[in-house]
């Protein structure tokens, strides 16, 4: 039976993790290696994506190379971005400001212009709520799951979270 006309086609669940495999890994980097917060890490991997889609390429390519320390800097500059662009108003960009994007824009190899962000935080905002709603929360539920349960386990049994970590690349998801 065919759906009804605007009703989203939900890819098979398996076929969604293959096709999310890149950004499963760093969702579980962020939320169990580095305990972000679960709703966040969705919204600043769809900001990644949604910045590929726009030209910035290989955002996440690079960052699940990149050690924890600097995935978390990185991180928390997505986030300063994300503030930015959910802001009703632009907000006053002091020379500060400007700079908390430069691992970022290091990375990359252009620059991330607070102006264009906020010119397009409509398109942003609109696909970053429909990946967060339509992709990531069927694709990464498991590991949401996985988070909730080292939550919840006694500290005798979080010992192996403490413990030195692997090199990111032989990670699996």
């Amino acid at each position: 039976m065919d759906p009804l006309p605007g009703t989203p086609v939900l890819q098979p669940k398996e076929e969604l993790i293959e096709t999310q495999f890149d950004n499963r890994l760093l969702y579980k980097r962020l939320v169990i290696d580095l305990r972000q917060d679960l709703v966040l890490c969705m919204r600043v991997i769809a900001f990644w994506t949604w910045l590929e889609e726009v030209g910035f390429e290989n955002i996440v390519p690079l960052l699940i190379r990149v050690n924890d320390n600097t995935l978390s800097l990185i991180f928390h500059e997505a986030v300063r971005c994300l503030k930015y662009i959910d802001a009703p108003t632009p907000p006053v960009l002091t020379p500060l400001y400007l700079y908390e994007v430069h691992l970022t824009n290091f990375m990359e190899g252009k620059e991330i212009q607070f102006s264009f962000l906020y010119q397009n935080r409509d398109n942003a905002l609109g696909r970053i709520n429909k990946t967060v709603n339509e992709v990531f929360l069927r694709a990464f539920d498991d590991i949401i799951q996985k988070s909730k349960n080292i939550i919840k386990a006694p500290s005798s049994t979080r010992q192996d979270i403490s413990a030195p970590k692997e090199s990111s690349s032989n990670r699996r998801v």
